[in-house]
């Protein structure tokens, strides 16, 4: 427009063309438009702050008012159903009968474990009030971040589901009982009363379920742990016997070689006797599970590291354990791929420093790799959360690996990389695993110097 600026005649000319022709034209001065433009795009920024004050001003409210004791609404949805959660209670509670924000008449619904509160949050979507049931609830979105709630929610119906057809084998008690949900009740059902009823429907289904010989105070028991994967070794303590039936409905037991503070009444369907057979399933359940934590995913078994893993003469000592590298990598399918990359890569480079050989890092007290250096780097790359993150902790480890244990390949290559800081400034998915790649291909892991 500068050019038909300059010639008033020829600017005429081409707004009547344009008019003619019915093609879009502006009018008036560029300055008047520019200033238009400015204009509004503060007034979007000013209701976008004042808009993130309120919502700060309120989460804070919120968050202080009920640290103090009071009850407060953590929002209301679109059918009218508030959500509160009480000082006294870190259960969710759903009024359904609401016709205000903060009335407190009509029909509650409690939602105790985190996976059920997990389901209320996808149920609602990206409805009110999600922000902050997810602020409120934090086990609850980590359970949603893995996907694990909607598999405990599956294990709960699972063990309602024997328990009502009466299962009478006990080594078939993988799905221990837990608090069932009344959805839809007038009464909410307290958890001493939940596991009451249950019990007694056990009693009353299923003769089997308490042994007809109970162990006595003393005796040597196997108890099965909560997850149901491990036997420990235990002695009885005390024995608990329902007042009208006079059969026995709790052992308390003590660990052995554990403080008494770990004392506690477990039901009879997770105590056997220690048998020749029962100490056999013990041992295995045990290699099954050090087994599992030590397994390494097998995207990743390709990897030279993952032969020296547990080999002898390791850098971070026989008394470190290995990480959970099947957990680290693991993410639901509902992940961005994006997401799912970057956990793979954070195994692969925990899989790395955990095959280092001795003499490769400093690990003396005041080496730069010493035994607490290196438990703050591994949990920088547990908490990494992007490629920059995550090359920070690659950098670190290539410059406390000595040049020695480097391969003269992989010495050339690294030598040809960016440096840290702009390694670091311009990561990317893709980068990384180009250094870890390198890494893992350019260390002698056999190499020992115990000098």
């Amino acid at each position: 427009w500068n050019s038909y600026q300059k010639n008033s005649d020829g600017f005429q000319h081409e707004l009547w063309f344009r008019k003619e022709k019915t093609l879009p034209f502006i009018t008036g001065s560029w300055s008047a438009h520019d200033c238009c433009a400015v204009a509004a795009h503060k007034a979007r920024k000013d209701k976008m702050l004042q808009n993130y004050k309120d919502r700060h001003t309120n989460e804070s409210y919120n968050y202080y008012a009920t640290s103090c004791g009071r009850a407060l609404c953590l929002g209301v949805d679109k059918n009218g159903c508030s959500y509160w959660k009480f000082h006294s209670d870190p259960s969710l509670f759903v009024c359904t009968r609401n016709t205000g924000g903060d009335s407190l008449e009509g029909n509650w619904l409690r939602f105790h474990e985190p996976e059920t509160v997990a389901s209320v949050i996808i149920c609602l979507g990206k409805e009110e009030p999600v922000c902050e049931l997810r602020r409120s609830f934090p086990k609850a979105v980590s359970l949603l971040r893995t996907g694990q709630w909607a598999e405990l929610l599956q294990k709960r119906r699972w063990s309602l589901g024997n328990d009502e057809l009466g299962v009478e084998n006990k080594t078939n008690e993988e799905s221990h009982t837990t608090d069932s949900l009344a959805i839809g009740t007038k009464h909410a059902m307290t958890k001493a009363n939940k596991n009451s009823v249950i019990q007694q429907e056990n009693n009353e289904n299923n003769e089997g379920y308490v042994s007809d010989e109970p162990y006595e105070e003393g005796e040597d028991i196997l108890v099965e742990s909560a997850s149901g994967k491990l036997l420990w070794e235990a002695v009885v303590v005390a024995v608990s016997k329902s007042r009208s039936t006079d059969k026995v409905n709790s052992y308390r037991v003590h660990y052995k070689e554990w403080s008494s503070r770990f004392d506690e009444w477990v039901q009879p369907f997770r105590v056997v006797e220690p048998s020749d057979n029962n100490l056999l399933v013990q041992e295995e359940m045990l290699e099954e599970v050090l087994a599992k934590k030590d397994a390494v995913p097998k995207p990743l078994e390709h990897m030279s590291a993952v032969g020296f893993l547990n080999s002898r003469n390791r850098a971070r000592g026989p008394h470190t354990p290995l990480p959970d590298f099947g957990k680290i990598s693991s993410v639901c399918e509902r992940t961005r791929p994006e997401e799912r990359e970057l956990h793979f890569l954070k195994a692969t480079l925990l899989i790395i420093e955990a095959a280092l050989p001795v003499g490769s890092v400093d690990t003396s007290s005041e080496g730069a790799w010493r035994p607490d250096v290196a438990l703050y780097w591994r949990s920088m790359v547990g908490k990494a959360q992007c490629a920059a993150g995550l090359m920070g902790s690659v950098v670190l480890l290539e410059h406390a690996i000595k040049k020695q244990w480097l391969t003269a390949e992989a010495e050339h290559m690294l030598a040809c990389m960016p440096l840290h800081w702009k390694a670091v400034s311009d990561a990317s998915l893709s980068s990384v695993a180009l250094r870890i790649s390198l890494l893992d291909g350019g260390i002698k892991y056999k190499r020992i110097d115990k000098g």
